[in-house]
């Protein structure tokens, strides 16, 4: 996913949010081999998914010079030759642009049904709101993330749904 990632991407920073397995020396491993392209933000104990990605914006506000920032899971449900498509999303005006996942059945179980029952309440209540609430794939403008960044709160799967 970095490898490919990297190819639509200026700069890349990757979150080893605690994990237990060989992630983080490949994380460490990519990102030597990215020539400053790949920064690496290692977390000693899982904090969780919204806690992950709002300390990567943090970092990316910080000290990385951008119009448009990209979130992408690492799990495959994505795939990194559309961060373009999300970037022009934000460049024709756009605060904030998600990635729907079309294979809706390759998404883990618990995430299908939450997602679903999101997608329905927030339909219902703001018309325009896109299908896939939960998706990780976003675009967002950089006053877009500052915002987030000041306001925002939250540990876990709540985070991206917060942000919208």
């Amino acid at each position: 996913m970095i490898r490919e990632a990297v190819r639509h991407a200026d700069q890349l920073i990757a979150v080893d949010d605690g994990s237990t397995d060989e992630t983080g020396e490949i994380l460490r491993a990519l990102a030597a081999a990215s020539g400053g392209r790949v920064r690496v933000i290692a977390f000693p104990e899982n904090r969780g998914k919204g806690a992950a990605l709002l300390e990567a914006f943090r970092v990316a506000l910080a000290e990385v010079r951008f119009d448009t920032l990209v979130t992408i899971d690492g799990d495959g449900q994505h795939r990194p030759a559309d961060i373009p498509r999300l970037v022009a999303a934000c460049r024709d005006g756009a605060a904030l642009a998600v990635g729907e996942r079309s294979l809706f059945f390759k998404m883990p179980l618990r995430s299908r049904v939450g997602n679903t029952l999101t997608s329905l309440l927030l339909s219902r209540l703001f018309p325009g709101c896109p299908n896939d609430t939960q998706s990780g794939f976003r675009a967002a403008e950089r006053g877009f993330v500052e915002r987030i960044a000041e306001l925002v709160r939250g540990r876990r799967y709540e985070t991206e749904l917060r942000i919208l």
